[in-house]
């Protein structure tokens, strides 16, 4: 996604952490963990993103765009959308 490869966030990256926020509804344990990991998490339990040593996501939200006007751009382009079809 050009929005990783922008913000230079490698898999293999020195300085790169991402801390989520997941209270399971069970226990995790080494049985199920990789239930959890697939079916359990998404991308709303992400709390925090650090890449090469600079903040993307702090406290869920994204540092580095205005996310009003992201979401006032989105939803107007999906009403065009919509008229279209």
């Amino acid at each position: 996604h050009h929005y990783l490869a922008d913000n230079h966030f490698e898999g293999d990256g020195e300085n790169n952490l991402v801390v989520l926020d997941y209270d399971s509804p069970t226990p995790i344990t080494e049985h199920n963990f990789l239930g959890h990991f697939v079916f359990g998490l998404s991308s709303n339990h992400i709390r925090h993103v650090i890449s090469n040593g600079s903040w993307l996501v702090k406290n869920k939200r994204l540092t580095n765009v205005n996310e009003k006007e992201l979401l006032t751009f989105a939803k107007e382009q999906a009403l065009r959308l919509w008229k279209k079809l």
